[in-house]
């Protein structure tokens, strides 16, 4: 058997098979329910005898057809065997083993297929309501014409007129910035001729003239009709993602510029997990490497002169318990060639847990001279007009 039966049986068309003298060699279970068959009986028919408006010429002219198509789609009405008539949608196709050929049939009512499509303009609706919200839009090629398809929501993304139809894949040009076209193209041919799924981000240009940035996706879907395939994939709009992303980037360009002139280096902990991280300006202090430690909460205790261990720790405790948010602290930490370097830390407990005890703490930290942090605190206590000759006098 051609068809796998148990597929055969269990699905929920009817199915028929028959071969080139029009005979019905098998019928499922809902085929035989359909037509009011029992099985036995249903088997000695043609099909011209449960469909009055085929004949053999016609049907041998189907079947030419089959093997030019391997699929023909009709709308036929049918004889049930109490006399009704039965108009059911059917998609025929050619199956062939070898020298053994035939034909199976699937068969739907007709007012099922009402319901289906009245699901799917149900659903149509439900994804046009999530691509407006999540700024996402589907679209499909056909690479033998060049013509594709658009969702409303690409058309929106493009702000291009629905009126005006999808632009061809060549006119996809005026919508994609000039330096990403080569990129995008490219990509296209690569998937259509080797069936390789890409994901570029590109910049897009609107009817409007404004600019933006779009995440393109797009896969081979091989067609059922024929050998070609077509490609089918979806755009996100990421505009203002980019241009919160270069936002950031230019924040902590200024901010690395800000750290490197102060001689500022950070270091950040999550305290539960004793899990903690430091850009390269702290570990330069040290004399490390940024890749040479990984950095945890009891590494850095190691790292303070015992000395200054106690009154370091307890000061840390006391912002982690909550007594105050932030962390200033004036202590030696041992450098990667043995000496002792003078560290001013001025950290703050940027995240607590239910009970309000510190969870997260970020710590600026740059190199100082024993007291200095002393006397800078010293200083802000005083009159602005007085100087440093004043104090020393």
């Amino acid at each position: 058997m051609i068809v796998d039966r148990f597929v055969f049986e269990q699905a929920p068309d009817s199915i028929l098979r028959i071969d080139a003298q029009g005979r019905i060699l098998d019928a499922n279970s809902s085929a035989c329910l359909w037509l009011g068959y029992p099985r036995d009986e249903l088997l000695t028919r043609s099909i011209w005898q449960i469909n009055p408006n085929w004949s053999s010429k016609r049907w041998n002219g189907l079947w030419q057809r089959l093997n030019e198509l391997s699929l023909v789609r009709a709308v036929e009405a049918f004889s049930h065997r109490d006399g009704s008539r039965l108009e059911v949608d059917l998609s025929i196709r050619l199956f062939s083993l070898g020298e053994a050929s035939e034909v199976v049939l699937y068969a739907r009512e007709a007012a099922s297929q009402v319901d289906e499509i009245d699901e799917l303009r149900h659903l149509r609706e439900l994804l046009n309501v999530a691509e407006s919200i999540s700024r996402i839009g589907h679209w499909r090629l056909n690479v033998a014409t060049g013509r594709p398809q658009w969702s409303s929501q690409v058309f929106a993304i493009f702000q291009r007129d629905p009126a005006l139809g999808e632009p061809s894949f060549d006119q996809h040009e005026h919508y994609v910035a000039s330096e990403d076209w080569p990129r995008l193209r490219d990509a296209v041919t690569r998937c259509s001729e080797q069936g390789t799924a890409y994901a570029i981000t590109v910049g897009i240009r609107r009817e409007d003239g404004s600019s933006g940035t779009a995440r393109v996706y797009g896969s081979a879907l091989p067609r059922q009709d024929s050998n070609s395939a077509d490609l089918v994939g979806f755009v996100l709009d990421i505009s203002e993602q980019a241009e919160t992303e270069k936002h950031l980037i230019r924040t902590q360009q200024r901010l690395d510029i800000a750290l490197d002139a102060s001689g500022t280096g950070v270091y950040w902990a999550n305290i539960q997990t004793g899990k903690a991280g430091a850009d390269a300006r702290y570990f330069a202090m040290l004399g490390y490497a940024p890749d040479e430690i990984v950095p945890t909460i009891d590494w850095w205790r190691a790292q303070l002169h015992p000395d200054d261990a106690v009154a370091t720790l307890d000061a840390l405790e006391r912002a982690i318990r909550g007594d105050q948010d932030d962390f200033q602290g004036e202590y030696r930490m041992r450098h990667r060639n043995g000496h002792w370097v003078w560290i001013e830390d001025h950290g703050r407990i940027c995240e607590r847990d239910p009970s309000g005890r510190g969870s997260c703490a970020c710590n600026p930290t740059s190199p100082t001279e024993p007291g200095l942090a002393k006397t800078r605190k010293l200083m802000s206590f005083l009159p602005k007009r007085w100087s440093i000759a004043t104090i020393a006098g």
